[in-house]
């Protein structure tokens, strides 16, 4: 995907949700210049230092893969998909990649409290 096409989907993407720069910029841990700069095409997303999620998002979306965000009472659900079957793979991996992020996390959680 060419940067002027990533940059103008990121500013569709977040205008769609109803997100501001600086809620987008809260989410992936960057100043909300380094948002607008994502938005104008004067930076790649992957040259910015974010939060490992954001990273991972932003190879998915380049790569194709759909979003919606789902809202239940108790959290919000983001489902993924694609068509392309690597896209699938990539999103498999990343799904992987957050159980086990969680598994620590829930395992450091209770050790602390041990």
């Amino acid at each position: 995907m060419a940067q002027n096409s990533l940059a103008e989907r990121v500013l569709e993407l977040r205008k769609e949700k109803g997100y501001t720069q600086e809620d987008l910029s809260d989410l992936c841990q960057v100043d909300k210049r380094t948002i607008q700069r994502i938005e104008k095409g004067e930076v790649k997303p992957e040259e910015v230092p974010m939060c490992g999620h954001c990273q991972h998002y932003g190879k998915l979306m380049d790569a194709g893969a759909k979003f919606e965000y789902v809202p239940g009472e108790a959290a919000e659900v983001i489902v993924m998909w694609s068509d392309k079957p690597e896209v699938v793979t990539q999103i498999k991996e990343f799904a992987q990649r957050n159980r086990d992020e969680l598994a620590k996390m829930e395992a450091a959680k209770e050790a602390k409290h041990e």
